[in-house]
């Protein structure tokens, strides 16, 4: 049986609330199933804060673009359920042992 969730996530200066289909009592902080289904205007808006942000004003632009880039590809896979630890053997992520496929 599966459990819904009221979730709430906040990503950098942004604070969603989403339902979330969970097994059992636990509910993911996750948005999306992999970081490919992160539509790209949300990725887009991400990485325009992370360019905003006071520790890279100093930079030059493309060292900002690299770090902010690299920090989107990061909250990317927060943002996401298949690169989380699985649950039962943290050394893996959900991908890594298909636990798509049992829900």
């Amino acid at each position: 049986m599966h459990a819904q969730a009221r979730v709430l996530t906040h990503t950098h200066t942004h604070t969603h609330t989403h339902a979330t289909t969970t097994p059992g009592p636990l509910a993911l902080q996750v948005e999306y199933v992999s970081p490919e289904d992160i539509p790209a205007e949300v990725y887009a808006r991400e990485r325009e804060i992370e360019m905003g942000r006071e520790d890279l004003q100093s930079k030059p632009e493309a060292i900002r673009a690299k770090i902010a880039e690299g920090r989107t590809a990061k909250l990317a896979q927060e943002m996401t359920l298949l690169p989380q630890p699985f649950l039962a053997d943290q050394s893996k992520t959900v991908e890594q042992v298909g636990g798509l496929e049992t829900w």
